[in-house]
């Protein structure tokens, strides 16, 4: 959805405000997924046989034994995972300062929301707080000692803010010159950049 306005509160075509909001929402396809989808045991588990003990078409059967659960780096998945969605929200007002002469302060900003996150999902927890902060000792024992490695734990928890501030002015000369100059002040952040954007989760 999305809807708009237009507004000339003085009705003589020297002043416009103008504002702006929509809602976004994207789909989850199986490419960005179709590796953590292969990595979730036990209903996949590599594993390769080099040298004599690769015999074909016989193999040792040990060979094709699974290794235990805390030596498998592998993925994971939330379970009710969700569509990225995304609102946009504009404001502006333009006015006439002089002949064929317009300046221009809007806002932009946008939110994004349940972005693809792919942290480590069985990290170490911390045994103490230093200086405010929270200290992970080495060797400490993982979350659930019973898992290895979860090298991606894939949730949609990732987000994202937009907020900027836009000034611009607009000049129209004889013989179709034409001028025009623009600022733009920005921030964003997020914690889910690019596709399995990654952040320390300390929690």
């Amino acid at each position: 959805p999305r809807v708009g306005f237009s507004w000339d509160p003085r009705s003589n075509g020297k002043t416009a405000i103008r504002g702006g909001f929509g809602m976004y929402f994207d789909h989850l396809v199986a490419q960005p997924l179709n590796r953590a989808l292969s990595r979730i045991p036990p209903y996949s588990v590599t594993a390769r046989v080099l040298g004599a003990a690769a015999s074909f078409p016989r193999l040792d059967e040990s060979l094709l034994t699974a290794p235990p659960l805390t030596q498998v780096v592998s993925y994971g998945l939330q379970y009710n995972m969700k569509d990225p969605a995304k609102i946009g929200y504009t404001f502006s007002i333009q006015q006439q300062i002089a002949s064929e002469t317009a300046i221009t302060v809007a806002y932009a900003g946008s939110h994004s929301y349940h972005q693809l996150n792919g942290n480590n999902g069985n990290n170490a927890l911390p045994t103490e707080i230093r200086g405010g902060r929270k200290y992970f000792a080495p060797n400490s024992p993982r979350r659930n000692p019973s898992l290895g490695q979860l090298q991606f734990w894939v949730t949609p928890d990732g987000s994202s803010l937009y907020h900027s501030l836009q000034l611009g002015i607009n000049r129209r000369f004889r013989g179709g010159l034409h001028l025009q100059g623009s600022y733009t002040y920005a921030n964003n952040t997020n914690n889910a950049d690019g596709v399995f954007g990654r952040y320390l989760y300390q929690g």
